[in-house]
């Protein structure tokens, strides 16, 4: 055994997306706080977030955890994939010899981004399946972070107005504590055409698509200010993951 937890895949991811936008959302460094969660996962050593130079072929570590020795750790492990540039898309793998990693692609092909994890003692193919599953939610949570690092600073200082009915903030409220449409309705006695509804108007005021882009949009400008609750609970747990997606 090497130590990862036995909970289910679901949850894994579930508690990995969650981690992260708690983290985010607390002031944490958006991809030092990827690091950390995912590191915690797996119980890697360390954590870098790389990113490739299409012409030298070298990879730049945006963030590590733990910092500063995962920056350290993760640029040396790196060396197992220079000058490959095609072993850095697809899905998770091991690279590596005297120091066993695994490398996390969270680009398209077109995108040479990704989170390199180093463990002395090795990963086992549970821990890698267990990356895999996680591969597209965590590209997804990294890719409305880059999103929200491209808007100019003083774009984002001056925080656009929007406007939310006292209804569209209650579910916007529960929708970032995790809750899907139908719990939603239950909780505020409405149906869950009328959820939906209210969602629907809320993602066409945020300019989003999806709940996590939704969330992550309404911090970002101020309508939501506290962390999320995150609930103890499996059952609770396994209900979250779903509530990433849009409502049916």
């Amino acid at each position: 055994m090497d130590g990862v937890r036995t909970r289910t895949n679901a949850d894994d991811v579930l508690h990995v997306v969650t981690g992260v936008l708690s983290g985010v959302s607390a002031g944490e460094d958006p991809r030092q706080c990827l690091c950390r969660v995912v590191s915690g996962l797996v119980r890697a050593e360390a954590c870098g977030y790389l990113r490739w130079e299409a012409d030298s072929g070298r990879a730049n570590v945006d963030a590590a955890y733990p910092a500063p020795a995962g920056s350290a750790v993760t640029a040396q492990a790196s060396r197992g994939l220079a000058g490959a540039p095609s072993t850095l898309h697809g899905d998770p793998m091991r690279v590596g010899s005297s120091t066993w990693t695994v490398w996390v692609p969270l680009g398209s092909s077109g995108s040479n981004t990704g989170l390199l994890l180093v463990r002395r003692r090795g990963f086992s193919a549970s821990a890698v399946r267990l990356l895999t599953d996680a591969q597209q939610p965590l590209a997804a949570v990294d890719g409305v972070l880059s999103t929200v690092e491209r808007v100019p600073q003083q774009r984002r200082a001056a925080r656009p107005v929007i406007l939310l009915t006292p209804r569209e903030h209650e579910v916007l409220q529960l929708l970032a504590d995790g809750l899907l449409a139908r719990t939603i309705a239950a909780r505020l006695s409405l149906s869950p055409r009328t959820v939906n509804h209210h969602l629907g108007s809320i993602y066409d005021k945020l300019q989003v698509h999806d709940r996590l882009s939704a969330v992550l949009r309404a911090r970002a400008t101020g309508l939501l200010v506290d962390a999320p609750v995150l609930p103890q609970g499996r059952s609770e747990r396994a209900e979250r993951l779903h509530a990433t997606r849009p409502a049916q």
